[in-house]
């Protein structure tokens, strides 16, 4: 798999610095020798970086929400805030199974008066019967430990504490990041490359927000609850009006039974700027059955066109 991926990808990269007329230098000579430049912390690697291990398969989105293997990117840029980043979604979608119902919620126990022992646990709850009730689901290891702080030997007049986080809203680094992700398996790199480099004014700001070099605010997050209407393609265009011509990415969401679903705005890569995206944010009305333009879908994916 990660062959057949840094081989589609690296062609598709040689390829776009053709279309531009670029050249990439390593040490002050020109290569053009097969490379894949991570999406996230645009470095190149060669193949070997497969053995290495500085390449690493990516699940998008995450694999806790029914993400597939789809790139691959930085070992160390994904250490530093993938597994964060794939938390924070994982902690809000449980969030939302929870309070609808649904299914169980992280939760720590803490024991005794001082509350020192502290075990993980799955939390739980069922309203559906005459008798409602609260399960807690945990290892033996932590039953043992929760034994031995005598919760279950001073049971009665005994103390407990239970702690959660429930996430309000959807982390918007971490969407940002699977719709970018998205939509660069499908472009390759024209999505982030153009005649004169990198798309500074567009990509170039997402990927610098992505890696947190520029504060959110800076950056419009523009999303529905919902997918756009372009089918079973994961890509769109909006084609009218014009001035709000951006990408939307329809995201969807797998955990248990429950299915989440989401439409994320990225900006067009020819634009000169964001102010489309800005434009559309402003525009977003309260309520999204109200949404007013037309949208087409991208019938364009590199992986398909180089398996051929």
């Amino acid at each position: 798999m990660s062959k057949k991926i840094f081989k589609i990808y690296s062609e598709n990269f040689l390829s776009t610095l053709k279309k531009y007329g670029l050249k990439l230098s390593i040490d002050g000579r020109e290569t053009i020798s097969p490379l894949y430049v991570c999406p996230l912390s645009l470095r190149c690697y060669e193949q070997d970086a497969l053995i290495s291990g500085e390449l690493t398969q990516e699940h998008v989105p995450p694999k806790s929400l029914g993400g597939k293997v789809i790139l691959l990117t930085d070992r160390e840029i994904n250490n530093k805030d993938g597994h964060t980043s794939d938390k924070k979604l994982l902690q809000f979608f449980e969030g939302q199974n929870f309070t609808a119902n649904r299914g169980e919620i992280s939760a720590l126990i803490t024991v005794g008066e001082d509350m020192s022992g502290r075990v993980s646990a799955k939390m739980s709850f069922d309203i559906s019967s005459s008798k409602p009730r609260v399960e807690f689901a945990t290892t033996k290891a932590n039953i043992n430990a929760l034994d031995y702080k005598g919760l279950f030997k001073n049971w009665d007049g005994g103390q407990f504490h239970v702690s959660l986080t429930l996430h309000q809203d959807i982390d918007k680094r971490a969407l940002l990041k699977i719709a970018y992700l998205t939509v660069f398996s499908k472009i390759g790199y024209e999505l982030i490359f153009g005649k004169n480099g990198l798309r500074t004014k567009t990509y170039g700001q997402l990927i610098n927000y992505l890696n947190g070099n520029v504060a959110s605010e800076n950056f419009p997050f523009v999303y529905i609850n919902g997918h756009a209407p372009i089918g079973d393609w994961s890509v769109g265009v909006i084609t009218m009006p014009q001035d709000l011509g951006c990408f939307v990415v329809n995201l969807t969401f797998q955990l248990k039974e429950s299915t989440f679903k989401y439409a994320v705005f990225l900006p067009n890569p020819d634009d000169e700027g964001l102010d489309n995206l800005i434009r559309l944010s402003e525009r977003m009305p309260l309520n999204e059955s109200e949404l007013n333009f037309q949208v087409g879908y991208l019938p364009f994916d590199i992986s398909q066109i180089s398996e051929k």
